[in-house]
């Protein structure tokens, strides 16, 4: 099967899947990473009357969103928040989409994972240097440690 140009190797399960009814599991390969590691992809989908290729095209829209409720869990943590008022689920989830933005500005590709790698490192530098000059002008660690707790 071909979609936007590219070759895929796809079999199509169609039954019960964890409750629901006549779902639609493909599994795909690119033609040219058959058998590579972390080259398969599954894709779900509850409306068994779209075809293979509907499907697929479906995900390749959809991806780019995909990766990014992924990244914003994992990294960001939105999955966690433990907010339950309206006005701060709304604040939170723009200083989530900011610190997304933030992270992929920080790359030259505009790439969220390596901008938040890069992000990382910098703030980790930044702890262990502020660190190190607190030390050497003689600041007293328990009012370091206790600054931090």
């Amino acid at each position: 099967m071909t979609v936007k140009g590219q070759k895929y190797y796809v079999y199509r399960y169609e039954g019960n899947l964890n409750g629901m009814e006549n779902a639609v599991v493909l599994l795909s390969y690119p033609a040219n990473a058959f058998g590579k590691e972390k080259a398969l992809r599954a894709f779900i989908n509850t409306n068994a009357a779209l075809s293979n290729q509907e499907i697929l095209n479906l995900y390749v829209v959809r991806w780019e969103i995909e990766v990014y409720f992924r990244n914003c869990k994992t990294k960001l943590a939105i999955d966690k928040y433990q907010i339950r008022s309206v006005n701060g689920i709304k604040r939170f989830w723009l200083i989530s989409s900011l610190a997304y933005l933030i992270a992929c500005f920080e790359s030259d590709r505009y790439n969220f994972s390596e901008g938040y790698h890069l992000l990382s490192q910098t703030i980790q530098r930044e702890q262990i240097s502020f660190i190190f000059d607190y030390a050497l002008n003689g600041g007293d660690k328990s009012a370091l440690l206790e600054a931090i707790a």
